[in-house]
């Protein structure tokens, strides 16, 4: 009976999370290329159940179990971990020059001073009081050749490998655009942007075909209408756990009160 509790109660604790999870989604789907996140679940582990009062034989070829068998108890379900769906995101026009979206696969990666290297997708960037192309956050824009890219706002063209031409001509810099090994494996160190770590790999030219797309902006890929139908279930599931936690409190309760008047 005290295992039921303890069932349901895992229940209630995994939903809790996933709601926790499904709100994030749901309140970042206005910021620029957001990734929402999804749950992996892991089962708790499953015990057969026999019949009782009936014993196990033993014979010269072995034990023999006559116990009659029932069927398998779960014991409950537990969060395994979630992951980043990086699939690609609606490309929305914003008319801004310095706004760049990538169409495939890759991050860009910025600088922010005093804290080292950061990637991201959300491409809404300005030109800083240096001239420097930056992000709303001030981390400078890096290139190629690993520097910050000086640009200019009027006549400003950016090819679809990332070179950035002005009205002369003049190439001012092409923007680095890098994969890892393991997306996953990337650390979420908030704001919608990604740190490396060691099992992620380092830093990669991102493949072909992946492209930018000037004047753009990467919407996030949360879906309002499956978060907020899958969040309606989840908070149904809760319920439904907390319920079988109440029944198990009743039964308990009347189980003690019949032990007392015996």
């Amino acid at each position: 009976m005290i295992r039921g509790i303890y069932t349901g109660a895992s229940g209630m604790l995994a939903k809790w999370t996933e709601m926790d999870v499904l709100s994030n989604n749901l309140a970042n789907v206005d910021t620029p290329a957001f990734k929402r996140h999804l749950m992996l679940w892991k089962e708790e582990p499953r015990f057969k159940m026999h019949r009782l009062f009936h014993n196990v034989i033993e014979t010269p070829a072995g034990d023999f179990d006559i116990r009659p068998y029932i069927g398998d108890m779960g014991t409950g379900v537990r969060v395994k971990g979630e992951y980043v769906d990086f699939s690609q995101g609606a490309l929305k026009s914003t008319g801004n020059p310095l706004d760049l979206a990538i169409w495939g696969e890759g991050f860009f990666e910025v600088d922010r001073p005093g804290q080292g290297k950061f990637y991201t997708r959300a491409g809404n960037f300005i030109r800083n009081g240096d001239g420097l192309l930056t992000n709303l956050h001030g981390d400078r824009v890096l290139g190629v050749d690993g520097d910050p890219i000086p640009v200019n706002v009027e006549g400003l063209y950016v090819q679809k490998n990332g070179l950035l031409v002005d009205r002369d001509g003049i190439v001012l810099g092409q923007i680095r655009l890098v994969t890892f090994k393991d997306m996953q494996m990337l650390s979420k160190v908030g704001d919608n942007f990604f740190a490396q770590t060691q099992k992620s790999g380092d830093p990669v030219p991102a493949p072909a075909p992946t492209e930018f797309r000037q004047g753009f902006v990467e919407a996030a890929n949360s879906n309002i209408v499956k978060d907020m139908v899958q969040m309606i279930v989840v908070n149904r599931a809760y319920e439904a756990n907390q319920r079988v936690i109440t029944s198990h409190d009743q039964l308990l309760g009347q189980a003690v009160n019949e032990v007392s008047r015996v």
